[in-house]
Formats: C-alpha cells, sequence, structure tokens
C-alpha cells in the first residue's frame, strides 16, 4: 500500500520536537530569515564540518513514525523516497516532489540537530566527468571515497553507517556502497544542464533533467546512488538533488 505524499510530509515534519509554531505565524507569506544554500566547494572546512557532524546526528535519531524499515530519522526520509518512488519519477512531479524532500532533510537538520548553515548542493558541472577526484569524496573534509573492493565506502565520515533501508524496496543492514563511473557523471556537464534550461516547455524540460544532468549525479556516483528506489541511503543524494533543484 502507498501512503499518500502528503501524508508523510505532514508526519515527518510534526515528528519534530521543535515544531510547535502558532497558526499565525505558519501562514505568514513573507520570508523573514531566508536561507542561503551555498555550493560545498566554497564553505569553510568548519562549515563542512558542521553540516556532516549534523547529518551524523540525524543518523542517530530515533525514528518515530514507524515506517518499514526506518530506524533512524535518516532512515525515515528514505522510506518515504522508496514509498513513492513508483510515482515521483518519469513524470512531471518528479522536481516538485524531490524539492520538498529536501526541504524535509534541511528542515531535521535544523530542528532535530540544531544545524543553521542551510542545506548545501554539490556544483557538480565542475567535476563532471572526474567525480573521483571531487572535493565532496575528500575522507577528511568530505563525505568519504569511493568503494572499496567489496564496493563499501571505508573511510571517511560515513564508513561505518549501516543501511538499514534498500536495496530498492528491500530491508536489510548494508554499507553505504559507491561505485564511481566518469563515463556516467559526464552527464552533468554545464551543455548538458543548458539543453535542460533551453526547453520551450516543461513537458520537454524535466524529461531533458530527469534524463541527463540527474542520471549524471546518481550513475556518475554508482552503487547506492544508482538505485532509483534507495538512493537517499548516501548521504550525497542531498547534495546531489538540493544543485538540480538550484540549477534547473
Amino acid at each position: 500500500m502507498v501512503v499518500s505524499t502528503a501524508h508523510i510530509f505532514t508526519a515527518l515534519l510534526a515528528a519534530s520536537s521543535a515544531l510547535a509554531l502558532p497558526a499565525a505565524e505558519k501562514r505568514q507569506s513573507q520570508c523573514t530569515q531566508p536561507t542561503q544554500r551555498r555550493a560545498w566547494h566554497t564553505l569553510a572546512d568548519e562549515e563542512k564540518k558542521a553540516f556532516i557532524d549534523a547529518e551524523l546526528c540525524l543518523m542517530g535519531k530515533e525514528a518515530t513514525l514507524g515506517l518499514r524499515g526506518a530506524v533512524t530519522k535518516f532512515d525515515e526520509l528514505q522510506s518515504v523516497h522508496v514509498a513513492q518512488a513508483e510515482l515521483t519519477h518519469s513524470v512531471g512531479a518528479f522536481l516538485p516532489f524531490h524539492r520538498l524532500l529536501m526541504r524535509a532533510h534541511e528542515y531535521l537538520l535544523e530542528t532535530e540537530c540544531g544545524y543553521t548553515g542551510g542545506q548545501p548542493y554539490w556544483q557538480e558541472q565542475l567535476d563532471a566527468g572526474n567525480f573521483k577526484n571531487s572535493v565532496l569524496l575528500d575522507p577528511q573534509t568530505g563525505f568519504g571515497g569511493d568503494g572499496d573492493d567489496s564496493d563499501c565506502v571505508t573511510d571517511g565520515p560515513f564508513a561505518n553507517y549501516v543501511n538499514r533501508v534498500g536495496p530498492g524496496y528491500t530491508v536489510q543492514d548494508s554499507c553505504i556502497v559507491r561505485r564511481i563511473d566518469d563515463s556516467q557523471s559526464a552527464m552533468s556537464a554545464q551543455e548538458n544542464v543548458d539543453v535542460c534550461l533551453s526547453q520551450p516547455s516543461w513537458a520537454t524540460a524535466w524529461p531533458c533533467i530527469e534524463n541527463e544532468p540527474h542520471r549524471g549525479g546518481h550513475n556518475g556516483v554508482g552503487g547506492q546512488m544508482s538505485n532509483p528506489i534507495s538512493s537517499p541511503g548516501d548521504p550525497l543524494f542531498y547534495l546531489h538533488h538540493t544543485w538540480l533543484d538550484k540549477s534547473l
């Protein structure tokens, strides 16, 4: 049974202990405290650490929604994506759904873990065709590198993280799997972004975005990220989709 997107996100956000705004404040139409989302490569090392620490915090927060397989709040976000995967890919709702998921992730980092820096993004045009050498994969200041011989990420802050959801629709414990493929990451190139932005209508723009820059990020990282159902199990998912949201 597929639970409605609205129901899941309402529950996900309402589960935050900090969600206690009065009704009038919730209904404000004017943004009084805008959050700036910045490219990862422009962040200072202490800003990178603050984001990674918040992500690790979310990975340690107990799940509260009873979603299939979810043990932590981070798992719950992944479970939402799994539950809605068939309804939110290869359709016009692809970009709006993932925009909402990015905000849900950012909101939980803020309210559950005290993060104030805004969800960063991976400016993938800079690394297209060369993900292996991206600053995002630095084991000291980034998200750890490529997978080892078994495709498990064994360095960086998420080396010991256990995925409970996936691969695909399964529920089983596994490492974060990566298999960098720079023949695929080349699809994130600026020229492909430009082609999508030049489309004459939404009807042709969203398939272009999903099939080129979007696919380049997922299949370029490979492993967990290349699974269209359970890809949010790799924290890079959120920087990839925030880039799509910002760039396109």
